[in-house]
C-alpha cells in the first residue's frame, strides 16, 4: 500500500513554495526599478549642482581658473564646504598644479 502525501505536505508543494518564490522575484523587481530611479534622481541633482557651479568658472590672466562664489554660495551649492569653510570673493585653480586643488580653503 502506497502512502499519499499529507495535505499539509501538498499545500506547501503546490501553493506555498511557489508563492514564495513569486514573492521572492517580486521584490527584487522592486528593488531594482526604485535602486534605478533613486539613482537617476541623485545624477540630476549632482549634474544640476555641476552646472550651478561652471556658471561662477572663468578664465583668468595667468592661464588659471578662477570660480567666483561667495561662502553662502559655496556652502549651499557643494555640502563639502561645510566642513572646511570658503574665503569670500574668487577661489583660484593653478593651471601650473598637477594636483587637484580645493577650491574651499581650510578653516
Amino acid at each position: 500500500m502506497k502512502l499519499l502525501p499529507s495535505l499539509r505536505a501538498r499545500l506547501l508543494r503546490h501553493v506555498i513554495a511557489p508563492l514564495a518564490l513569486t514573492w521572492l522575484v517580486g521584490v527584487m523587481i522592486a528593488l531594482s526599478v526604485a535602486h534605478y530611479f533613486t539613482q537617476q534622481a541623485f545624477d540630476r541633482a549632482l549634474l544640476d549642482d555641476a552646472y550651478a557651479v561652471a556658471t561662477h568658472v572663468r578664465h583668468a590672466e595667468d592661464g588659471g581658473l578662477t570660480l567666483g562664489l561667495t561662502a553662502a554660495a559655496c556652502l549651499r551649492v557643494m555640502p563639502a564646504c561645510v566642513r572646511r569653510r570658503c574665503r569670500r570673493g574668487t577661489r583660484r585653480i593653478s593651471p601650473k598644479s598637477n594636483s587637484r586643488t580645493s577650491i574651499c580653503a581650510p578653516s
